[in-house]
């Protein structure tokens, strides 16, 4: 009785869902356009409360986080600027009115949400509880692995200019330096990670003194490789691969969610600070910093309004750098993003080579005509993450960080292109990871509730 209780629960709660989408959507056909914004983001906190995920590692959090980030944050703080007048202290000033969008662009917004976070949610069941396996990290291989990530690291850094500049000049090092060096980066984001990951689970397998210089050892890596990979995203990263073994398995209430929602942007204000070499100074310059860094939507309504729908319009672009590798001529787009900010941001690009960052559904706009076509591609890439999270579920490990991998790159997908030209880069790195950890890590035992 208590299944079925517990059944007819789960259905009221996707029928409610599913309601409030098709009456947003109706909303946006019929209604005030001055309250879009207002019930675009009701709608994601109301659909969120309803169907939340169980556990953290859930792509369906993902989703939600994205999209709370890149518009009802911004959106809220915004109308709290215009309501109390509060002046702005950066040079640019108010940059996007987020109460006026084009109606398509909260449209399209809204069914990159409702189409992944429905999709996540009804095809991720956690129904049964998850035990992580007993396992044994091999330490003569880990050791091995990490001494070659500190290494390539000290060696990316004295050929990108030296500990000087990165050091008194971060920013025009991070975005000018790197060039010339793509092949090593990466090289060094696959170690990174793979060291980070296998550290994560030597701590969680030690006791005692080594449980506490494992930590160490690991916090130092983490500092070291975030710093010259890009501390905003990079850090939150590798916390994400460290913990990844303990996350897994942990419920996701709503008291987690407003610890790690305060840690979160505490840790956004500092590396923002670190990042700008102390431009965002203060909370204040910080807070009016968010609606411009979370920017996607209003770029992409510069796209919405200039009526782009075309069919695979960009996806030579994927294979640009390899044939430039091959020796082909090169090509003068390679990537969505770098093209529309040549053509929108001059000047960001030919100064720092710095790109503005459009979203998933500008991507569906140039390659599948809007949703037409993209809610094919859509559903094979939640399968292809759904496989994942069951493998990973199903006790193995090597699965386990392929799926944080794409966990968390999920959300460069929705601020991306489907398809990156780094998938020729991503594939090999996710095999050589699965074949490392396949080698470093002995599972003894797993049993599943």
């Amino acid at each position: 009785m208590k299944v079925s209780v517990r059944g007819e629960q789960e259905v009221i709660k996707v029928s409610l869902a599913i309601s409030i989408a098709v009456s947003t959507y109706i909303y946006l056909l019929i209604g005030d356009s001055a309250y879009f914004s207002l019930v675009f983001s009701v709608s994601i906190f109301l659909v969120y409360f309803l169907m939340k995920p169980v556990y953290i590692l859930n792509p369906a959090n993902m989703v939600a986080a994205f999209s709370i980030l890149f518009f009802v944050l911004p959106f809220l703080i915004d109308r709290f600027y215009e309501i109390y007048n509060v002046p702005y202290i950066l040079p640019w000033g108010r940059l996007w009115d987020w109460q006026n969008l084009d109606r398509k662009t909260y449209g399209e917004a809204l069914g990159i949400f409702f189409i992944l976070f429905f999709s996540f949610c009804i095809l991720n069941q956690d129904k049964k509880a998850f035990n992580f396996p007993e396992y044994h990290v091999r330490s003569p291989l880990l050791v091995l692995i990490v001494t070659i990530t500190f290494f390539s690291v000290l060696i990316f850094i004295n050929q990108t200019g030296g500990l000087n500049n990165w050091i008194y000049d971060y920013k025009k090092t991070y975005l000018l330096g790197r060039q010339g060096n793509g092949a090593l980066n990466f090289f060094n984001i696959m170690m990174g990670s793979l060291s980070v990951f296998l550290l994560g689970l030597k701590y969680r397998e030690s006791s005692g003194l080594k449980k506490i210089s494992t930590f160490l050892i690991s916090i130092f890596l983490i500092a070291v490789v975030a710093y010259v990979q890009g501390l905003k995203s990079r850090l939150l990263v590798l916390f994400i691969i460290f913990w990844a073994s303990y996350l897994f398995s942990s419920k996701f209430t709503w008291p987690k969610i407003i610890l790690f929602s305060m840690l979160f942007i505490i840790l956004m204000f500092f590396l923002t600070y670190v990042r700008s070499d102390g431009f965002y100074s203060s909370p204040i310059i910080f807070l009016e910093y968010t609606m411009t860094y979370f920017n996607v939507y209003p770029l992409h309504d510069l796209i919405v309004k200039t009526g782009e729908l075309s069919w695979f319009s960009t996806t030579h672009q994927l294979l640009a750098k390899p044939a430039e590798i091959l020796g082909f001529p090169k090509l003068d787009e390679f990537d969505l993003n770098v093209m529309l900010t040549k053509e929108y941001f001059p000047n960001d690009w030919a100064r720092m080579k710095a790109t503005q960052q459009w979203p998933l559904i500008t991507d569906l706009r140039f390659n599948y005509f809007g949703f037409w076509g993209g809610w094919f591609p859509l559903l094979l890439y939640v399968g292809f993450l759904v496989y994942l999270y069951k493998m990973a579920k199903g006790g193995s490990v090597a699965f386990l960080l392929i799926f944080v991998l794409e966990f968390v790159r999920l959300f460069s997908v929705l601020r991306g292109t489907l398809i990156p030209w780094q998938i020729f880069v991503y594939v090999p790195m996710y095999i050589f990871s699965y074949l490392v950890v396949k080698s470093a890590v002995r599972v003894r035992k797993y049993k599943e509730d």
